[in-house]
């Protein structure tokens, strides 16, 4: 039984449709099989989130498990507001699948 190498993924620039339109992130979930973090509550793979070309590691603030599934939430600290965003997953131990990543945002008013 062999180990297996860590991995990471970096999302397209993101637009919810409204490549224009300025928006507030106001979480992002990421569903996998296993815990991103270590028994230590050390990162062992890192979540960066990109709004505007702006680099946001972000602390992991909840953990959930549902059923089979953990439930990683995440909060932007740095630059909320955003036309465009990227998730940048790194460093993920290679035992971990991640099934789907979830942004939750607010549309504010067009002027």
């Amino acid at each position: 039984t062999g180990s297996t190498r860590n991995w990471s993924w970096h999302s397209k620039e993101i637009s919810m449709g409204a490549a224009t339109q300025e928006k507030k992130l106001k979480k992002v979930y990421l569903n996998s099989n296993k815990d991103i973090e270590d028994e230590n509550n050390e990162l062992s793979g890192t979540c960066t989130i990109v709004t505007n070309g702006s680099n946001d590691v972000s602390p992991r603030i909840d953990t959930k498990t549902e059923g089979s599934i953990i439930v990683n939430s995440y909060k932007p600290t740095a630059n909320r507001a955003f036309n465009k965003v990227t998730v940048k997953l790194d460093n993920i131990p290679g035992d971990t699948e991640v099934s789907s990543v979830g942004l939750v945002y607010k549309r504010k008013p067009v002027k």
